[in-house]
């Protein structure tokens, strides 16, 4: 029995150092990029990472990207990492900020030196300023955004993380949205916002320091309440989290 104890205990062990030794190297670099963007909407996309995106009264958008980048061969994670960078492309009446590298085929030197053929691991956190009547659009499938002041049209979607905004005020014609598929949705809004706040959740609760309207509808996941006499759609959801929506931005941590 000792034997078995001893066998199963170094098995455990090698197992630990394998799955820890998958990315022997890890490099991180930054990258700052601006330009003259005044009118549309800002689309910011990433698969792995934090969003972070404020106002300001410029008339260009400036991203200040942190990129980390993991992998087995530290010859492979050098040249590999040279050749990240972030893509700020004007598409219409849209700026596509995305990471931009080389994508790796199979069979493509790169991927012969990773273990397995395994691509390499790319991690982006942005923190992006824009003028504060853009409208804005942020996705990501694993990392957490937040919104500060965007004044014009917002829908900020996270598959794993949560969301977070600061809403000062709205424009006219302008609808908020903000999901989570697996995390929580908080709003920090302004007591002289006008709007009209939906609230759904599936698996979560809802916490709102605003009354539901008298004649709407409030149950433990769905709730709508009126800002200041109402207004604005602002749309709050999440599949597997709560909602949270305070009064006032000075509760910020």
């Amino acid at each position: 029995m000792k034997r078995l104890t001893i066998f199963l205990t170094a098995a455990c062990l090698i197992v630990m150092f394998a799955t820890t030794s998958v990315w022997a190297a890890k490099l991180t670099k930054d990258i700052e990029k601006s330009t003259v963007f005044n009118s549309g909407t800002v689309v910011i996309k990433s698969t792995e990472g934090n969003i972070q995106v404020s106002c300001s009264d410029e008339d260009q958008v400036v991203v200040l990207a942190n990129i980390e980048v993991k992998a087995k061969d530290k010859a492979f994670l050098e040249a590999f990492t040279q050749q990240v960078d972030i893509a700020l492309e004007h598409e219409g009446d849209q700026l596509v900020i995305k990471p931009d590298y080389p994508v790796l085929e199979k069979g493509d030197q790169f991927q012969q030196w990773t273990v397995g053929g395994k691509k390499p691991e790319i991690k982006v956190q942005y923190t992006v300023m824009v003028p504060r009547k853009l409208n804005v659009t942020a996705k990501s499938e694993e990392g957490d955004i937040e919104i500060d002041r965007v004044c014009g049209a917002v829908r900020a979607q996270s598959k794993n993380g949560s969301v977070v905004a600061k809403i000062q005020t709205i424009q006219a014609d302008c609808k908020q949205e903000y999901q989570s598929m697996n995390g929580a949705v908080r709003v920090y809004m302004s007591r002289n916002t006008e709007a009209d706040v939906d609230m759904n959740t599936l698996n979560g609760h809802i916490h709102s320091e605003f009354p539901p309207v008298s004649n709407g509808y409030y149950n433990a996941t769905a709730m709508k309440v009126q800002v200041n006499g109402g207004g604005k759609n602002v749309s709050l959801k999440t599949y597997n989290g709560s909602i949270y929506l305070f009064k006032s931005m000075s509760t910020i941590g």
